[in-house]
């Protein structure tokens, strides 16, 4: 009797695929973040430590090249920082805080029923028949600023329990600076052999996306204050070097923050010539400022640095807000980044190393 020809047959696995294993690897790091983000505090405390940490280990490591060690470097970076601080603290504060006072003190004497007055003057010269009760605008308008200004409060009080929680945040940096190399190291040896120089690649690329979208806002946020300043000086705006640096780190929030950025140029100038139309030049120029951030100095940060479409990050705003709030809309972004820059490093490494069979 012949003996019967068994031929061997592979098991099939849909993990011999490289797709499935990147799948696998971006859901692993994307449904933990998602979970964690529920915590708001904590998640605050993680995101603003590396953030920190990625901003501030370069110095260490340029203080370590130096002939420090590691833990000196941490010091010096931190000296560093605390000389800053208090030269902000006792030099410029204090300025700062009088400019601010001196402005308040002229808001004070300006009527609001004036102001209202005018509002409606030039409202008439637009459409003559709309007509405007401004005892009632008046009422409505003093009710809401003090409800807004008891919201205010309100969320001050319910948010001391979350600054104090950020206060932990210099305590994880120090460590994280300290030991940013050794803790990749640390993690990288966890992993099999086959995977330690993938995972050593995926730090490095997740790390370069993450420093560039750093980068990014800041660049974009400068940009926008030192051409909002440069506007504002020349038509005599008072307080333009203030308003461009208050522009420009409310420039770092989308949505809420050029709101929020439009209002203080406009509130300037009314209480600088007590006119209302006079407040129109600056609306102007921050518009401008904001059409050239929009089409011109956010299409090549994010285009250069993070290698995003703007569509993209349209819908990863929008997407932020709606789960997230205000918050979503900052962090979806570089959370976008790391998952994007996961799976495309995961995928080519995995194709690249022929690791794919099961």
């Amino acid at each position: 009797m012949k003996p019967v020809n068994r031929i061997s047959e592979k098991k099939f696995s849909i993990f011999q695929y490289a797709a499935a294993k990147t799948t696998v690897v971006v859901l692993a790091i994307a449904l933990p973040l998602l979970l964690f983000s529920q915590f708001n505090e904590v998640f605050l405390v993680v995101v603003f430590s590396v953030a920190f940490t990625l901003v501030l280990y370069p110095a260490v490591d340029y203080f370590e090249n130096k002939g420090l060690n590691r833990f000196l470097a941490t010091l010096a970076v931190y000296g560093c920082i605390g000389i800053v601080g208090v030269i902000v603290y006792f030099g410029i504060l204090p300025h700062f805080m009088e400019q601010v006072e001196n402005l308040v003190v002229k808001f004070k004497k300006i009527s609001l029923e004036e102001k209202l007055q005018e509002i409606v003057a030039l409202v008439h010269q637009f459409a003559p028949n709309y007509d405007i009760n401004t005892a009632e605008l008046k009422e409505k308008i003093e009710a809401f600023a003090a409800k807004a200004a008891l919201q205010f409060r309100r969320q001050i009080f319910e948010s001391v329990s979350t600054v104090s929680a950020l206060g932990f945040i210099p305590l994880i940096v120090f460590f994280g600076i300290k030991d940013y190399h050794s803790v990749q190291k640390k993690f990288a040896s966890l992993v099999p052999n086959k995977y330690f120089e993938m995972t050593l690649n995926f730090f490095y690329r997740i790390e370069k996306q993450l420093s560039n979208y750093i980068r990014g806002i800041v660049l974009d946020s400068a940009a926008v204050g030192i051409l909002c300043t440069i506007g504002f000086l020349a038509i005599g705006l008072d307080y333009s070097l203030i308003l461009g640096l208050l522009i420009g780190v409310f420039n770092i929030v989308p949505l809420v923050g050029p709101a929020l950025g439009a209002s203080l140029p406009v509130f300037v100038a009314i209480v600088q010539y007590g006119s209302i139309k006079q407040a129109v030049a600056p609306l102007i120029i921050f518009g401008i400022v904001r059409m050239v951030d929009g089409w011109v100095i956010r299409q090549i940060i994010y285009k250069t640095l993070l290698s995003i479409p703007p569509l993209m990050v349209l819908l990863l705003v929008a997407l932020g807000q709606e789960l997230m709030g205000v918050l979503g809309t900052i962090l979806f972004i570089p959370i976008y980044t790391v998952l994007s820059a996961t799976a495309k490093e995961t995928y080519r490494e995995l194709n690249s190393y022929r690791m794919t069979s099961s």
